[in-house]
This record gives structure tokens, C-alpha cells and sequence, in this order.
């Protein structure tokens, strides 16, 4: 764990603030409880990452029948995909995957973003489950590459 501490300090008539930034190894055992199994070590101040996330804005390189077409297949497929078997994921995702095998029930799709490259089409979008277990909204975050085979859409890359 990485933490840092801002102490303001007085010597007489002068003030000055002190920062500090510290690693502390924590480790909890198996009754809960918190135990420091290494002291503060100095360290260096965390910086601000820079980092440039990717474009999420539809580029208009997808014609809305052709966004509307991929909407349905994947709220056909999310809405299936917590309890198909591997067989029916076949239909759906290129070489098929594993099924989630959790009591998941599909929302909806929140903010999909289609871009159309040379052969295929690449979907951004996050997935609202409400997970029945515990009664508790969870969101998943895709970036999905699909193509059409036989007038049917498939997941080529992404699940």
C-alpha cells in the first residue's frame, strides 16, 4: 500500500507544511484482522499518469440500420451469454467460449460506440447485469470485433 501524509508543523513564529509519501506491506489473516508485516518505508510521491485513452465517439463510418442490426445481436447474445452452454455460444462467438455460468440478468447496453474498419466492425460498449444472487447492478466494460458470416453477425475478438 502506498500512502502519503501532509503535516503542517510550527517552530516558533514559522509554518511550514511537510509531505511525506510512504509503502507499508498489509496483510489480513485468516480472521479478518489487518496485520503490518512490514514498516513504513519512504518512497517516491505518486505522479499523475499520462496516458491517452482511445477515441470513444462513433466516427459515422457505420450506416444506423447496420448499428440497429448489431444492437439487437447483442442484446440477444448478452441477454443469453450468463447461461448458455459452450454448444450455443458457438453461434455467437467465433470458436466459442466459456459460458459465465452466474445468475445474471441482462439490463441493457450502455453507450455503444461502432466503428467499421476494412473487414470487420469494432463495438465499444459496457454491459448493466443485475446479478439476482445479491441484488446488485454490475457493469462490464467490451471492446468487440465482429463480422458478418452468412447474413449472421459473429464475435470474432473480445470475449
Amino acid at each position: 500500500m502506498l500512502f502519503t501524509v501532509t503535516q503542517d508543523l510550527t517552530k516558533g513564529k514559522a509554518k511550514k507544511s511537510v509531505t511525506s509519501t510512504y509503502t507499508i506491506n498489509v496483510m489480513q489473516n485468516g480472521n479478518g484482522d489487518m496485520v503490518v508485516t512490514k514498516n513504513p518505508t519512504i518512497a517516491a510521491e505518486p505522479a499523475t499518469a499520462r496516458i491517452k485513452l482511445p477515441d470513444t465517439q462513433s466516427d459515422n463510418s457505420v450506416a444506423s440500420s447496420t448499428a440497429d442490426d448489431v444492437t439487437k445481436f447483442l442484446k440477444t447474445f448478452f441477454a443469453l451469454y450468463p447461461k448458455s452452454d459452450r454448444n450455443e455460444l458457438k453461434y455467437y462467438v467465433k470458436d466459442g467460449t466459456h459460458p459465465i455460468e452466474r445468475n445474471l440478468k441482462f439490463v441493457e447496453l450502455l453507450d455503444p460506440v461502432f466503428k467499421q474498419t476494412k473487414s470487420s466492425l469494432t463495438v465499444t460498449l459496457s454491459v448493466k447485469y443485475l446479478d439476482t444472487d445479491n441484488d446488485m447492478s454490475q457493469v462490464s466494460q467490451y471492446t468487440l470485433i465482429l463480422s458478418k458470416q452468412s447474413n449472421n453477425w459473429i464475435i470474432t475478438k473480445g470475449i
